[in-house]
Formats: structure tokens, C-alpha cells, sequence
């Protein structure tokens, strides 16, 4: 107020935070715009008063810390799907170039199984049969009654223990396709 006060210059898009009467104890964002009132040339001129114009922004700074940590954990879950990938590559051993890559293939496809079915359950985690068919469907082609019997009680499990039953289930499979039986 002072600044526009003794240069007549507008200060736009100031940010404020504090608490309203209207909203009492929590926080509130606003962007204040000053802009003088200029008394005409003829009376002399200078800044006659200052007019205040407040734009509440507090819901979108909220969006925006929403979609920051969002972006956050985006990031940090794709660093780590990336760090799951490079380790089942630096894993992975064959006697030939094509068994190296059909591997990593298989690897990375039971990886990005587990990752579909955290991310349509919103990484709440998944149950145990959906995770054990998705690791075991490429060996069955999508039929788990064909070569695969599942029984047992509806479990649970928790968003970190997807992935890695999800891995050795496939290891188990490849395996057992290799040697003999699951």
C-alpha cells in the first residue's frame, strides 16, 4: 500500500496468506492487486487513495500442492519400477541371445502385470488369485484352469508384497516350464 502510495505505481498479483473472520483457523491464500487513484492533473495530482481488489485463491493452491505431490509420487514410483526392471535384467541368464531376451521379456511383462493391477486398485493393494493368475497367464495363455489349479481362501495382500509374489511366481513358472513341475 505504502509502494503505490509514494510511487502511484499498480503492485499486481501480491500473495497474502492469513485466516478470515469468515473461515476462522484455517489458512487462506488471496492475490491482492493495489492500483492508485490518481486525482487529476489539474488538482495537483499524486495518488488520491489506493483501490484493493482480493482474489481468493486457496483452492487452487491446493490443487496445485495436490497435483505436486501427486507428481511426487509418480516419480518416485516410477524410479523404483525402473529399479525393479534394471535388477531383473542384471538377473537374468541365458545360454543364447534370443533365451536372454524372451528372459527379460517374460521379467518385464510380469512386472508391468503387477503394476496394472496395483494401479486399477489405486495401489491399495490386490488379492492373492488375481495376482497369481496375472503371473501365471502367460504360462496358461490366459486359461488357469488349463494347466494351473488355484484353491483357496479370498487374501489380501499389501501393495509392497504384489510385486515380489508377482516376480517369483514367474520365476516359479519359468522354472517349472524348464525342469518339470510348479
Amino acid at each position: 500500500h505504502r509502494r503505490v502510495v509514494e510511487t502511484g505505481a499498480a503492485a499486481p498479483g501480491t500473495e497474502v496468506e492469513g485466516v478470515s473472520l469468515g473461515a476462522l483457523g484455517q489458512r487462506r491464500c488471496w492475490v491482492a492487486s493495489l492500483q492508485p487513484v490518481l486525482a487529476d492533473a489539474a488538482e495537483g495530482g499524486g495518488v488520491l487513495a489506493v483501490s484493493l481488489m482480493l482474489e481468493d485463491v486457496t483452492e487452487r493452491r491446493r490443487a496445485e500442492a495436490r497435483r505436486d505431490l501427486l507428481a511426487r509420487e509418480v516419480d518416485h514410483r516410477a524410479r523404483n519400477a525402473l529399479a525393479v526392471v534394471m535388477a531383473a535384467g542384471r538377473m537374468t541368464r541365458a545360454e543364447t541371445v534370443p533365451a536372454f531376451v524372451r528372459a527379460v521379456e517374460g521379467r518385464i511383462a510380469a512386472i508391468a502385470r503387477a503394476q496394472s493391477l496395483l494401479a486399477d486398485r489405486h495401489w491399495s493393494g490386490a488379492g492373492l488369485r488375481l495376482v497369481a493368475e496375472g503371473a501365471l497367464s502367460v504360462f496358461t495363455h490366459g486359461e488357469p484352469g488349463a494347466r494351473v489349479s488355484l484353491d483357496g481362501p479370498p487374501v489380501m495382500l499389501a501393495a509392497a508384497a504384489v510385486q515380489p509374489l508377482s516376480m517369483a511366481l514367474h520365476e516359479l513358472a519359468t522354472n517349472a516350464m524348464k525342469y518339470g513341475a510348479l
